[in-house]
C-alpha cells in the first residue's frame, strides 16, 4: 500500500465513514492535492512504513473513542504528510515547499470551508488562525462547566470574563457559548487585543473552576484542556496556545515551547556574548 494510500485510509477507514466527524469529500480532496506534489516514482524512496506506523497505531488506538479524539489523531497523520513534504526536494516531490507556502497553496486549492475547524484553523490566517484555536481550549472547559454547574453559572462566567474586552459580543444559550459575533469580524480582529481577551477569558474560568472545586481540579481541568492542544497541533500553534493559558498551567509549560522569536533572540544574545569573548581574547 503506497503513502497515500496509508494516510486515506487512516483518514477514511472505509467500514466506518459514517462515523467520522467530517465529510469525506473535503479529505480527499486535501490528499488528492498533497499526492499530486509527490512525483508518482518517488513514493519508493520514502520509508514509509518508519514515518506511519506510529500513527497507523496510535489510530487503531483511538477509532473507537469520541469524536475529539479521533480529530486529533486526523490532524497529527496530515501534519505528519505535511512533514513528509516540506523536509523533501525535487525529485522526490514536483516543488520544494516551505511550511507556510505549502499551507497558503492548500488554502487556494482546496475547500478548507468543508474541513472541521480544528483541522481548518492550520490554514488560515494569523488573526483566524489564533481565534478558532483559542475557541477550541475554551470548549474543553465549557464542556465541563455545563456538566458540573450548569449553563447559568458558565453564562455568569462569561459575563465576568469577556466585560470591556473585544469578546463582550459573545453569548451563551443552552448549547454553549456561541462565538459568531467575533467570527464574523476573521481578519479585522487585533491580534494584541485577541490574545489580552482571551487570556482574561481563560483566567475567569480558572479562578471559578478553582473556586468551586478547588485549585487541584482546576488544575486538572486546563492541563487536559491543554494536553489535547498539545497533542493534536505543531510546536507554533502549541506556543501560541501557551499565550492565552493562566500562568499556573503555562509558566511550567512555557519553558518547553518557547516561541521561534524568544529562541533567536536568546541564540542572538549568546552569538554577541561568544563574539565579545573572542574580542576579548584577542584583545589579550
Amino acid at each position: 500500500m503506497s503513502l497515500w494510500e496509508n494516510l486515506t485510509s487512516l483518514f477514511l477507514p472505509r467500514e466506518n465513514k459514517a462515523d467520522l466527524p467530517f465529510g469525506a469529500t473535503a479529505i480527499d480532496e486535501l490528499l488528492a492535492y498533497l499526492k499530486s506534489l509527490i512525483n508518482p516514482y518517488a513514493e519508493s524512496m520514502i520509508n514509509v512504513e518508519d514515518m506511519i506506523q506510529k500513527q497507523i497505531q496510535e489510530y487503531e488506538e483511538t477509532k473507537n473513542l469520541p469524536t475529539s479524539d479521533r480529530q486529533a489523531r486526523a490532524i497529527r497523520i496530515y501534519l505528519t504528510a505535511e512533514d513528509i513534504i516540506i523536509k523533501n526536494k525535487p525529485p522526490v516531490i514536483k516543488e520544494a515547499f516551505t511550511k507556510a507556502a505549502l499551507r497558503q497553496n492548500i488554502a487556494k486549492k482546496v475547500k478548507i470551508a468543508n474541513l472541521p475547524i480544528t483541522l481548518r484553523l492550520i490554514f488560515l490566517e494569523e488573526q483566524e488562525q489564533k481565534l478558532y484555536l483559542f475557541e477550541t481550549g475554551i470548549k474543553q472547559l465549557e464542556s465541563y462547566i455545563l456538566k458540573n454547574l450548569g449553563v447559568t453559572r458558565l453564562k455568569h462566567i462569561i459575563e465576568l470574563g469577556t466585560k470591556g474586552t473585544m469578546l463582550e459580543k459573545i453569548t451563551v444559550d443552552d448549547s454553549g457559548i456561541d462565538f459568531g459575533a467575533i467570527e464574523v469580524e476573521g481578519g479585522k480582529i487585533n491580534i494584541p487585543d485577541l490574545v489580552a481577551s482571551f487570556k482574561t477569558l481563560y483566567s475567569t474560568f480558572y479562578e471559578e473552576i478553582a473556586h468551586s472545586f478547588g485549585q487541584n481540579n482546576a488544575q486538572e481541568i486546563f492541563q487536559k484542556a491543554f494536553e489535547f492542544v498539545k497533542k493534536t497541533y505543531d510546536y507554533d500553534l502549541i506556543s501560541q496556545f501557551l499565550e492565552v493559558l493562566p500562568n499556573q498551567i503555562s509558566e511550567p509549560e512555557r519553558v518547553n515551547y518557547l516561541s521561534r522569536t524568544d529562541l533567536e533572540k536568546k541564540f542572538s544574545e549568546l552569538k554577541t556574548e561568544v563574539e565579545q569573548l573572542k574580542k576579548k581574547s584577542t584583545a589579550n
